[in-house]
């Protein structure tokens, strides 16, 4: 849950900045940097996508224990699966989130290497990818809530 609060604290950051460029146009954008960046972006968020996807699929045994057992101690496992589990889903919900932004910002990054005087591309991503951001972690942080209630 911290680490979706200062995703929020920095898209607060972004926001702000977006606003002045889109107010103030008195900027420049290196469009060689965004799209190295950008590109660079994507293989990661790749490979961290595929790596969360691996790992929250290769757990598969099961917890269940004989009832002829009268033990306490054999009647929970001791494991918290469902926090693992969206940990992990929150990493990946994440990381697929920043796939489509590392896309998103090389489109833009191709349209103001070719095209600057559309620089305000730059600002409409951010815009663009608050939202998307927004949403995405809402049911990451309402889990989060329930979880913590139980």
């Amino acid at each position: 849950m911290i680490s979706v609060m200062l995703v929020y604290v920095l898209m607060g950051f972004l926001l702000y900045e977006a606003v002045q460029r889109t107010i103030h146009m008195n900027y420049e954008i290196n469009g060689d940097i965004m799209l190295i960046t950008a590109a660079v972006g994507v293989a990661v968020n790749v490979i961290m996508g595929f790596l969360l996807n691996q790992s929250g699929h290769h757990h598969s045994h099961s917890h269940s224990h004989s009832l002829a057992s009268n033990s306490p101690t054999m009647v929970s496992s001791g494991h918290s699966h469902g926090q693992d589990s969206l940990a992990v889903r929150a990493a990946f919900v994440h990381a697929l989130g920043d796939l489509v932004q590392s896309v998103g910002v090389l489109i833009a990054a191709y349209i103001i290497r070719f095209k600057p005087e559309y620089k305000i591309a730059d600002p409409i991503c951010t815009y663009i990818f608050s939202l998307l951001v927004a949403f995405t972690t809402f049911r990451i942080i309402w889990d989060t809530v329930v979880i913590i209630l139980e």
